[in-house]
């Protein structure tokens, strides 16, 4: 069985690690796994391997999203609608043309347009597709952030674009090309499961395969050492959180302000022992107040830095709004860090209340303070449940059980 798995970056973003590290798992259980992708390092095929392809796919990505930003409502959501307008004609690659099965995952922002995928359909082939955003369901957009015009069709009034019928000329090509019965959908959380299933625009039925993860390399780690390493003191409680876009509304960053003014307020002695590890960009250092104690990270693109940052971590925090199958909680229960969530998307697949988790109300920052209190001052509880946290991702995200979901996934397919 040869499988061909695409994706639009081998290295950037969540889909990208999610889709590579499928590719290791299937390649441990022995699997003859090609990784095609447009853009990065670490792949068997990279399609912009050369300066002059790379200049040409940023000029072709800058005229999508010129095209694009007269019809937007806000600017601002001009990186969270894509058109597929442009994209690569892959049906000619040897791989692919080898495969018994291609696999696609994040496929967008000129990777592969509407007609290419049209193409890579038609040769009727067993096509894989794991779902890590709404945009193979929606109109164009990657989260319809409440709307539920994708349940039935998408049209002229359409939460992101003014006075325009692109969404509905999207969506209809959706529903001429992903009816085909030899495309199968994987939804990554049961919540990404829901929304396929109530799609008009997939003729088979979603099947729940997670995203793997190393449980040999993601495992816990010495914190006092790693303390000492990192120059950090022993006597404070660390609360790690994902700062790559706090000023983004969906990611929650509001809401952990919020908590920790709470306990500020409530426990100016506990709030004084606090210090937030920001995991992110810099130029955002302005979204926390000033008197809140922060050590900012930088971007982070290193695994091991990272799960030094996990480690020393007593609480690891996600107050988004919008995920999926969100690989810092996978990564964090790994490494038994105490994770504290809102029940976005998939997270409540991972997060179990008290169990392997603190699972917040949903927008309640009260809640939210509620969780890091219980975290911080109940240190044999919170060491139980990230014992449990780890012990659950090994028996339901290892590279060995995912890899074997979804080898039986393939060969039903293929009968």
């Amino acid at each position: 069985m040869k499988i061909a798995i695409l994706n639009k970056y081998s290295d950037i973003g969540g889909a990208a690690i999610a889709s590579k590290r499928l590719y290791y798992a299937l390649k441990k259980q022995n699997i003859d796994t090609k990784f095609i992708v447009q853009a990065g390092k670490h792949a068997d095929i990279i399609l912009a391997n050369s300066f002059f392809r790379q200049k040409k796919d940023y000029f072709l990505y800058a005229i999508s999203r010129a095209l694009l930003m007269p019809k937007l409502k806000d600017k601002k959501n001009v990186f969270y609608f894509d058109d597929a307008r442009f994209g690569y004609d892959i049906t000619k690659l040897k791989h692919l043309k080898q495969a018994d099965i291609i696999h696609l995952n994040w496929i967008n922002f000129g990777f592969l347009s509407l007609k290419s995928l049209k193409k890579i359909i038609q040769l009727k082939k067993p096509i894989v597709w794991t779902f890590h955003d709404m945009w193979p369901l929606t109109g164009g957009c990657f989260h319809s952030r409440g709307c539920n015009k994708y349940k039935t069709h998408c049209d002229k009034d359409c939460p992101f674009l003014k006075n325009s019928n692109l969404a509905y000329k999207i969506f209809e090509q959706k529903k001429q090309i992903f009816k085909a019965k030899n495309l199968f959908p994987i939804a990554i959380s049961s919540w990404m499961k829901k929304l396929i299933d109530s799609s008009p625009l997939f003729s088979n039925k979603a099947q729940i395969i997670g995203n793997p993860i190393d449980t040999d390399y993601f495992k816990p780690m010495n914190k006092e050492k790693i303390l000492k390493e990192l120059n950090f003191e022993k006597n404070k409680f660390y609360i790690a959180f994902i700062a790559f876009n706090v000023s983004n509304p969906a990611k929650g960053g509001k809401y952990l302000i919020k908590a920790l003014k709470i306990i500020q307020q409530a426990d100016n002695q506990l709030f004084k022992k606090i210090k937030i590890i920001a995991i992110g960009r810099k130029k955002q250092e302005n979204f926390f107040p000033k008197d809140f104690p922060i050590h900012y990270t930088g971007y982070i693109n290193d695994e091991m830095l990272m799960k030094k940052y996990y480690t020393i971590s007593d609480v690891f925090i996600l107050p988004s709004l919008e995920e999926n199958l969100p690989l810092v909680i996978q990564e964090a229960m790994a490494l038994q860090t105490p994770v504290i969530a809102f029940p976005a998307g998939g997270v409540s697949d991972m997060v179990k209340h008290l169990k392997t988790g603190y699972l917040a109300k949903y927008k309640d920052a009260s809640d939210l303070a509620n969780g890091i209190i219980f975290m911080l001052k109940n240190k044999d509880k919170a060491q139980q449940i990230a014992k449990n946290a780890r012990e659950y991702i090994i028996k339901n995200y290892s590279y060995d059980v995912i890899a074997s979901k979804m080898i039986n996934f393939y060969k039903n397919i293929s009968q």
